[in-house]
């Protein structure tokens, strides 16, 4: 329904497992960009009571729609075995610790106008 980053389909990833992810939320900075894993759908956004801390967003997954995905990858097991591959490839090609700190420090330099 919502996730900071969703560290579970990023262990997945790199295991190279067929991942089903909820489209929306942290985790698409590194799903969505192709065809290495499968999107669900989000039927609607709902409020959610965090306790007063601030209130969020969650997303309502389609469960119509994960039926379909489930059943999909099940009598496409050669596809979805693919598509895990795919997906590992680019997170061990796109998600290492020296592009993150890359990134970290490009962030903080743009940050400081350019003097970091």
């Amino acid at each position: 329904r919502g996730e900071g980053f969703c560290l579970p389909a990023l262990e997945g990833g790199v295991h190279g497992r067929t991942c089903i992810i909820t489209g929306w939320s942290g985790h698409m900075d590194f799903v969505g960009q192709g065809d290495d894993t499968y999107l669900l759908d989000v039927d609607r956004m709902v409020s959610r009571d965090d306790g007063g801390v601030g209130g969020g967003r969650w997303a309502e997954p389609s469960v119509d729609h994960l039926v379909e995905l489930l059943r999909h990858v099940a009598t496409h097991r050669d596809e979805a075995a693919e598509r895990g591959r795919r997906f590992r490839t680019r997170l061990a090609r796109d998600w290492t610790w020296e592009l993150a700190a890359r990134r970290m420090i490009d962030a903080l330099d743009g940050e400081a106008g350019g003097s970091a």
